[in-house]
């Protein structure tokens, strides 16, 4: 886990939090990571909602490469499946065509049916960098 914080960019989460406001999505958000599947979502199922806000339901992906995976993260796979169920959470698995990696569509490609006439208002930071740079140019 000491190695993902390493390695993750610093400015990840300013990133992810531009993306959401650009597109007027109101919301908090806040990395944090496991050591594996089960710990990670079990985090996530105890940090998620606010209050009375608390969803109900765990959106995992379906594990197509079970055949070549190691036995370790099958077992954690199925145990997020029952740790789930144990929390009296409702559990949807999707399978998609593609896949579900979206991290090309982070790329910041958005679609104008959906942005306002207004201008954005700038999102400031005490370490503030150039607009024009690129998150991924450090």
């Amino acid at each position: 886990m000491e190695q993902d914080r390493k390695t993750r960019p610093n400015n990840t989460t300013d990133v992810l939090v531009k993306w959401l406001n650009k597109r007027k999505v109101r919301s908090f958000y806040t990395p944090f990571s496991g050591d594996n599947l089960r710990l990670g979502a079990h985090h996530l199922l105890q940090a998620s909602g606010l209050g009375k806000l608390k969803p109900n339901t765990l959106v995992l992906g379906f594990k197509a490469n079970w055949r070549d995976s190691a036995p370790d993260t099958i077992e954690d796979y199925i145990n997020t499946i029952y740790d789930s169920f144990d929390s009296n959470y409702c559990l949807c698995i999707l399978r998609m065509m593609d896949g579900l990696d979206v991290t090309a569509d982070l790329d910041f490609q958005v679609n104008d049916g959906f942005e306002a006439d207004e201008p954005e208002e700038p999102v400031e930071h005490d370490d503030q960098q150039s607009n024009d740079e690129d998150p991924g140019e450090r």
